[in-house]
């Protein structure tokens, strides 16, 4: 048994700290420990002096903290608004702008994207075949009225998507053109805002070009508005479905022979996609509202204060001093 050095009380050979007054058993530690305090409290005084003395600067530098407070606030105004004296005024940089988007399916009147194949009848060929050319894959014509039913057989294929997945990578620069935004105008008015149309798989960067593989588009519009933006992406897929109906009647294109544009949504609402950012005009203030509290510490340190004169009723008058004139 151990007894501790600042009580006395016993204490068993593994305790670090008497239990009677909390006292480090090792009689080191108890010399450190008054060590340590003392560098504690010179260090929670250092902080304070330091306070207080930055704090004085402060309150005598005060016009530098205003003149400070007001070039923040114009800075700040400025990371976001455009400021006009004569007149005065403020005008955001960049306005919140809204994003709503539509997709079109770009098929054909037999609708090849839900079938597995397409089987048409063909007349037989010599030995009993399908008449099919084997390099090419395809089914003669059969116009001949007078083929009996029993000289047909079936010969199927896959659908053709070749074709549509082209017309696909085509159509987002028709969708873009003048002659479209002239029938969207025609029918339902001057629309604000700008549409981009691409394949819904489409890459096209400064170095690389990648087509879409899937007759899907996207019409992107952007707007000031939501709603703005809502019905400039519903009203162009619409109209492009309209202006391609109209070319192909203008031209006479048979119904089984024409391109079919499915619009598969209707774009319910909108998202921001940019705007002014509003945290950048309070860093900014704090930067320059703090960059003039560092000022004003520097110049409380560069400029002393000016000693106060004595009262006057403190100086102690002298009595006048005689000159004794010698020979």
């Amino acid at each position: 048994m151990k007894t501790c050095p600042n009580c006395g009380q016993a204490t068993r050979d593994d305790d670090r700290f008497c239990a009677s007054c909390g006292q480090p058993t090792d009689p080191r530690r108890q010399a450190s420990a008054p060590a340590d305090d003392r560098v504690r409290r010179s260090f929670a005084s250092s902080a304070s002096v330091n306070v207080a003395g930055h704090a004085r600067a402060l309150r005598r530098f005060w016009w530098v903290l205003v003149l400070g407070a007001v070039l923040a606030l114009l800075a700040a105004l400025s990371a976001r608004f455009t400021i006009s004296f004569f007149p005065p005024g403020l005008e955001e940089k960049e306005k919140v702008s809204w994003t709503a988007e539509s997709r079109l399916l770009i098929t054909s009147a037999d609708n090849p994207h839900f079938r597995s194949k397409e089987t048409i009848l063909v007349p037989r060929g010599p030995g009993g075949g399908t008449g099919t050319s084997a390099d090419e894959g395809t089914a003669p014509e059969s116009g001949d009225p007078a083929t009996a039913a029993d000289d047909l057989v079936p010969f199927s294929s896959p659908p053709d998507l070749n074709t549509i997945v082209r017309n696909a990578n085509t159509y987002p620069y028709v969708i873009e053109s003048d002659e479209v935004a002239n029938y969207r105008r025609r029918e339902f008015g001057e629309l604000p805002g700008s549409v981009t149309a691409l394949g819904v798989t489409s890459v096209v960067t400064a170095n690389r070009i990648e087509l879409s593989e899937i007759p899907i588009i996207r019409l992107i519009a952007v707007a000031d508005t939501p709603g703005d933006a809502v019905g400039l992406a519903d009203k162009t897929g619409k109209s492009f479905i309209g202006w391609l109906g109209e070319f192909q009647d203008e031209n006479d294109i048979p119904r089984e022979d024409r391109i079919v544009v499915e619009q598969l949504n209707t774009p319910r609402g909108a998202v921001a996609s940019a705007g002014p950012s509003t945290t950048l005009p309070v860093f900014v203030f704090l930067a320059v509202f703090a960059a003039f509290c560092v000022l004003a510490v520097l110049l409380d340190r560069l400029v002393p204060p000016r000693q106060p004169r004595p009262a006057q009723s403190d100086v102690e008058a002298l009595p006048p001093v005689e000159v004794k004139k010698t020979a």
